[in-house]
């Protein structure tokens, strides 16, 4: 399960063409989007650091996700 920014991203995520990502009835109203563990073999490891940072920026403390991009930037370059 990952996390999502906002109810539009977590529409958009299952009509990948890759089928790997997908929502139950049960996360309705949850901003969350559900994956297989043998399924994430298809997400290259870009891909997968940023889904895991921003759904961790979801929970994070609102200081320390703000900060967040300006202290981390170079390492997106």
């Amino acid at each position: 399960m990952f996390r999502v920014a906002d109810v539009g991203v977590k529409d958009l995520m299952p009509t990948d063409d890759r089928g790997i990502f997908f929502i139950t009835p049960h996360f309705d109203g949850y901003r969350a989007v559900l994956t297989r563990i043998p399924d994430l073999g298809g997400i290259d490891r870009d891909e997968l650091n940023e889904l895991v940072v921003e759904a961790w920026l979801t929970r994070a403390q609102k200081r320390v996700a703000k900060a967040w991009p300006g202290e981390h930037r170079a390492e997106d370059d």
